[in-house]
């Protein structure tokens, strides 16, 4: 992603993290309406995203609406935790993760 020099993206860069997340969320989209077994149930979905961008996650949430994602952050010690932030805007740590220096 390219930065202005204002601190914000160019808008080419904004254009392509939105259609990214376009993209995502539309694959998304397909695959909670599932695949079924021969049973027919439906079959779990689970997707992994890493990425830095806020921008991108904030499409992410409002597009899919994920009951949770996983955001990974440290405190002013350096010791990284794991924190579960929910959909409406709740957080919590998660299960006591964390991992020191």
């Amino acid at each position: 992603m390219c930065q202005s020099e204002s601190g914000g993206y160019a808008p080419s860069s904004l254009t392509t993290v939105d259609h990214m997340a376009a993209m995502l969320n539309s694959l998304i989209a397909v695959r909670r309406r599932g695949y079924s077994t021969s049973e027919g149930h439906k079959k779990p979905f689970q997707m992994i995203i890493i990425t830095h961008d806020d921008h991108l996650v904030d499409k992410l949430m409002i597009g899919s609406k994920p009951e949770f994602i996983y955001v990974l952050g440290k405190d002013n010690s350096g010791i990284s935790h794991v924190r579960r932030q929910y959909s409406d805007g709740r957080s919590e740590e998660a299960n006591g993760i964390s991992f020191g220096r």
